[in-house]
């Protein structure tokens, strides 16, 4: 991976950035989804799937909260990188890929993508609410059909560069680790002669010869 600068600063300031904004995502869903739980509704950041059972629905939920605590453990590790060394920024980078990989395939099911992304029939139905569950028309239909499905596309390039980012942060980081790794431990190595060798010099030290005057 070449180059250590995106946009206007360095790859780990913004995959620290990036941390940080899955961060506030995370929390922003946790607490939705805790008023729905509470409330007894579906909640509006996670896809469930319909007419589930009772326990199909705690173990929804379960593994719902599950997944952003993972998550939230994967951001927190960036946050410490510079302490912890680059292996901190792998789980990150492993939950991109997957956040990208889900992502994708939430088109074919809404429940396959991770807590907090966007589907096309939960977008729907938030549209419906706004409009007071008034349903749009055929023409709107298409429309709102065609905008989703550019941001879509919009949101998906958006996580492959968060991806492209990170893994370009790691291998900055691993490169400036080896490198401070190698300076630090110069030294110096001496070969020293045999011990025939030795007995064959002549030592420096000794005194001249005698010779009377």
């Amino acid at each position: 991976m070449s180059g250590t600068r995106t946009l206007f600063c360095h790859v780990t300031t913004a995959t620290r950035a990036f941390a940080i904004y899955y961060l506030v995502s995370i929390l922003m869903v946790a607490v939705d989804l805790t008023v729905a739980l509470i409330r007894g509704k579906e909640p509006f950041s996670v896809s469930t799937t319909q007419n589930m059972t009772r326990g199909q629905h705690i173990f929804d939920v379960s593994s719902s909260f599950l997944m952003l605590f993972l998550m939230s453990v994967s951001c927190g590790f960036v946050l410490f990188a510079r302490h912890k060394g680059p292996s901190s920024v792998i789980p990150f980078v492993l939950l991109l890929f997957v956040d990208v990989c889900l992502t994708v395939l939430s088109l074919a099911d809404g429940p396959w993508g991770l807590p907090g992304t966007p589907t096309y029939t939960d977008t729907l139905r938030l549209t419906n609410l706004a409009r007071h569950n008034v349903p749009l028309e055929n023409a709107d239909l298409c429309r709102f059909t065609m905008v989703f499905g550019v941001l879509f596309v919009f949101y998906v390039l958006f996580k492959v560069y968060m991806f492209e980012v990170a893994l370009r942060s790691y291998y900055a980081m691993k490169e400036e680790d080896e490198s401070v790794n190698q300076g630090s431990g110069i030294s110096v190595t001496v070969k020293l002669p045999s011990y025939d060798e030795a007995l064959q010099e002549k030592p420096k030290d000794t005194p001249p010869e005698y010779t009377e005057p």
